[in-house]
């Protein structure tokens, strides 16, 4: 019980860091950032009944967390789980979580497939920790597909939404990225409603 109470306050900072993390910023027509909410047309990529997408630009991040071989239905398990691991390794170091926990896939995720999925948390340090990997997101522009699934659920969105992207002419490439947009309260009643699908976006 008192693991639970704890996960139940620090999952929060972890699943609302996205939205202020100075790693995912959109960008209007001139280049210069533009804060999270407000969207010009420049940015729009596409929409649909189950996402819509938009052009963001992304700092350099190292993700702390493991991998794990699983389904993608698992997800909401290893959130957890990765939560208190990586909680405590930024406690005992005295480092700063940068960025949302997320999880990262070098090949499109299906339902019910059993997968490598790396779990992890952005970190403002990086040395060799027992136990943990690390993964780098490069800086670049990517596009990023906020869906109208919740977490561990979204495999059914994988694949339509990275057609639906390279048939308006979008070239991305791997590995690709997931993250939840909506934060819980402290009670853990709050359902996370929405993940967003990140891709790298190539020229």
């Amino acid at each position: 019980m008192a693991i639970m109470r704890r996960l139940a306050y620090l999952l929060p900072l972890l699943l609302v860091a996205c939205t202020s993390s100075d790693g995912n910023k959109t960008t209007n027509s001139n280049n210069k950032p533009k804060p999270e909410g407000i969207i010009s047309d420049d940015n729009v990529v596409s929409a649909s009944t189950d996402y819509f997408s938009r052009e963001v630009d992304r700092k350099e991040m190292w993700v702390l967390g493991k991998s794990y071989k699983t389904k993608p239905e698992a997800l909401k398990t290893l959130f957890i789980a990765i939560t208190r691991l990586v909680t405590n390794v930024v406690t005992e170091k005295k480092w700063i979580m940068t960025g949302s926990i997320m999880a990262i896939y070098e090949e499109i995720p299906q339902p019910n497939k059993e997968i490598e999925i790396f779990v992890g948390v952005p970190v403002n340090k990086k040395e060799e920790i027992e136990g943990f990997e690390w993964k780098k997101v490069p800086a670049g522009t990517y596009i990023k597909a906020t869906t109208n699934y919740g977490l561990g659920e979204s495999a059914s969105a994988w694949e339509s939404v990275y057609k639906d992207l390279k048939q308006k002419g979008n070239n991305m490439a791997f590995p690709v990225y997931e993250y939840p947009s909506d934060s819980r309260n402290r009670e853990m009643t709050t359902v996370v409603s929405q993940c967003n699908l990140l891709f790298p976006k190539t020229k």
